[in-house]
């Protein structure tokens, strides 16, 4: 009988950030698409899907250039392929949040921007309910935590 190794990690900042780009890749798709959906009545969740639905070309499409993407990268192992394109687009994104947010803060009335999301406004906490908030909070938190460990568990 052949015993074979798991190929693993080459570093462990490969591991971290293909740990983090699946926790927080997911947790904020995920997110977002039930932020969407959620003071949305049955009707207007089914105009979205209906209009996403429109062009099943585009979408197989897009579907085949994904996954031979990944297929393409994965050929490649853990250490060459997944690790080595990770390491890349996670760096390349946070340049790109670093680069926009620079530049955001040299915007006109960037200011204001900053006292929106730095101050909490005290009316709308009141009007949504601290412990809604605060259990929202912890819901993105614990989920993306979840997909985080599951990561550790895959690719350990």
């Amino acid at each position: 009988m052949e015993n074979k190794t798991r190929e693993t990690f080459g570093s462990r900042l490969g591991f971290i950030l293909v740990s983090a780009g699946c926790a927080i890749g997911i947790g904020n798709v995920w997110k977002s698409l039930t932020g969407t959906f959620e003071d949305t009545g049955p009707d207007e969740a089914a105009t979205v899907f209906s209009d996403m639905l429109a062009n099943p070309s585009e979408l197989l499409i897009f579907m085949a250039v994904t996954v031979v993407a990944g297929f393409l990268v994965l050929s490649f192992g853990v250490k060459n392929g997944l690790e080595r394109v990770n390491k890349f687009m996670m760096i390349g994104l946070l340049a790109l949040i670093l680069i926009l947010a620079v530049m955001s803060l040299t915007l006109e009335k960037a200011s204001e921007g900053m006292k929106f999301y730095l101050l909490p406004d005290i009316d709308s906490i009141k009007s949504v309910g601290l412990f809604n908030i605060i259990t929202a909070a912890m819901n993105q938190a614990f989920f993306t935590l979840n997909l985080g460990i599951t990561a550790i568990e895959v690719y350990r």
